[in-house]
């Protein structure tokens, strides 16, 4: 698929159906995050892949979103900031969090690219999440990406015009 193609179409799914997604589709999604771009080169993100009904179902309470449990797999991005904070220190958590959020963009992506639905999940309950996937003080949740197949054909968002929210040089200033 062409990439402008894939980021525009590329949409947010919470209504999936029954159709088995191939752990071979999942390798790969995970692969292009293996590959996704990192501050200086230090990969903080673990995945966890979860696939059981029992899992999905207390990540799914975790969430508040009961709708993610029609998707047959979960990547759980996991972020090791003390990866990043050991090299960068205090801004090694913010690098940490970017190179997380790099990872989930990328993966959303390439799932789209291959014909899979997403979702982005960041709203959840930290220390449910902690337990259930029993992750070290360390390590903790910044996002959860909800894969699968479509049960609908979702709608282009309504976004802002690029002259809106483009500025040169400073903060309001519109002139070239």
């Amino acid at each position: 698929m062409e990439l402008d193609k894939c980021i525009q179409e590329r949409r947010s799914v919470r209504k999936y159906n029954k159709k088995k997604v191939s752990w071979e589709l999942i390798s790969e999604i995970m692969e292009s995050g293996e590959h996704a771009p990192c501050a200086g080169g230090i990969q903080n993100y673990y995945f966890i892949v979860v696939k059981s009904n029992k899992t999905k179902e207390a990540i799914s309470r975790a969430c508040s979103q009961l709708w993610m449990l029609d998707a047959p797999y979960f990547i759980v991005v996991c972020n090791d900031k003390n990866k990043m904070k050991k090299f960068y220190e205090q801004e090694g958590g913010h690098y940490a969090i970017q190179n997380c959020a790099v990872v989930a963009q990328t993966m959303l992506l390439k799932a789209h690219s291959l014909g899979l639905s997403s979702c982005w999940v960041g709203s959840y309950d930290d220390i449910q999440l902690q337990r259930i996937l029993k992750l070290p003080d360390h390590v903790n949740v910044e996002s959860i990406l909800v894969f699968g197949y479509s049960d609908s054909k979702s709608k282009e968002p309504r976004r802002f015009p690029l002259d809106r929210m483009t500025y040169f040089e400073e903060f309001g200033n519109t002139k070239k």
